[in-house]
């Protein structure tokens, strides 16, 4: 991956694992940030850049 490609994917996760889509069931509200959260932990051995695996780290650590 390049580096603006991983930032970009980085920052796509962050956003969603921040501000997760949600819906409605039977009355009860969910959200998606467990399914992002799980998939920002595949993508980190992914990433080559430092900063911008550090970066989805910190994220991941504030919402888990």
């Amino acid at each position: 991956m390049e580096k603006a490609n991983e930032f970009v994917i980085a920052l796509g996760l962050a956003n969603h694992i921040q501000h997760p889509c949600g819906m409605k069931i039977n009355g009860k509200d969910y959200d998606l940030r467990d399914f992002y959260l799980r998939l920002a932990k595949k993508t980190l051995p992914e990433l080559k850049e430092e900063h911008t695996r550090n970066f989805l780290e910190s994220i991941i650590k504030i919402y888990e």
